[in-house]
């Protein structure tokens, strides 16, 4: 508790503070450690606690990760670490289409591994720790799409009006080359199943009144994620 606890110490600075956020795409996979910090801390915090999450289209952050891994792997060319997934023995860079076929395909729905973009089964353990009202689903194309709307629907689910905006370019980000009908052939059978398992939680299990309803299937945003679009363009 100590250890995550001094990374919001600052905010006891802030006068009038209503808020604080914690945010990482890696907390999809731990639902019980969120649970059981959140349990253990001072003050009942987690009566309070909301939950967000924003979900991108799976082969589509598959991408995106292998482009991380890739320029990242390139900068250290450290076969010892996790990065070395993205290359063969010798070293040699995968193409998004070898890593699809070599390493996603044959181990994106192995039990023994927690995949993140597996998302359905998460967000089953989420809502059975903290509740389906407690948390808000949000569709990263509509983000993209209509920022003003997503930004609407965050400050009705927390009830409160925030200074900024959330269109704000990632400079950070490069385009990268557009993502070939091999990855989808290879990775899509894999996602089909679990997507629709995914929009009927999400429209079923009865979340806030202010989510996208029905949840627009990946599909429909097909359009917008092709291509350099592949490349993150929010922070």
């Amino acid at each position: 508790i100590e250890f995550y606890a001094k990374r919001f110490r600052h905010c006891a600075d802030e006068e009038n503070l209503r808020f604080v956020m914690d945010a990482t795409p890696e907390y999809i996979l731990y639902p019980e450690r969120v649970y059981e910090t959140y349990s253990e801390a001072p003050g009942d915090p987690l009566s309070a606690l909301k939950l967000m999450v924003i979900l991108r289209e799976p082969i589509s952050r598959e991408r995106s990760r292998y482009d991380r891994m890739r320029r990242e792997f390139m900068a250290t060319n450290n076969t010892q670490t996790w990065l070395s997934e993205v290359a063969f023995a010798n070293g040699t860079i995968m193409s998004f289409d070898q890593y699809a076929e070599n390493v996603l395909k044959p181990n994106i729905f192995r039990e023994d591994w927690k995949w993140p973009g597996r998302y359905v089964e998460h967000l089953r353990s989420w809502v059975n720790f903290f509740g389906r009202d407690r948390m808000l689903v949000l569709s990263y194309d509509e983000l993209r799409r209509d920022p003003k709307k997503v930004r609407w629907r965050i400050e009705k689910f927390l009830g409160g009006n925030f200074p900024g905006e959330l269109s704000r370019p990632n400079t950070r980000a490069k385009s990268s080359a557009p993502m070939s009908d091999g990855a989808r052939r290879a990775l899509g059978p894999k996602f089909a199943s679990k997507n629709e398992e995914l929009y009927r939680f999400v429209d079923v299990r009865g979340g806030p009144l202010v989510e996208e309803r029905p949840f627009r299937r990946f599909d429909d945003y097909r359009e917008a994620t092709q291509g350099a679009d592949f490349a993150e363009r929010y922070a």
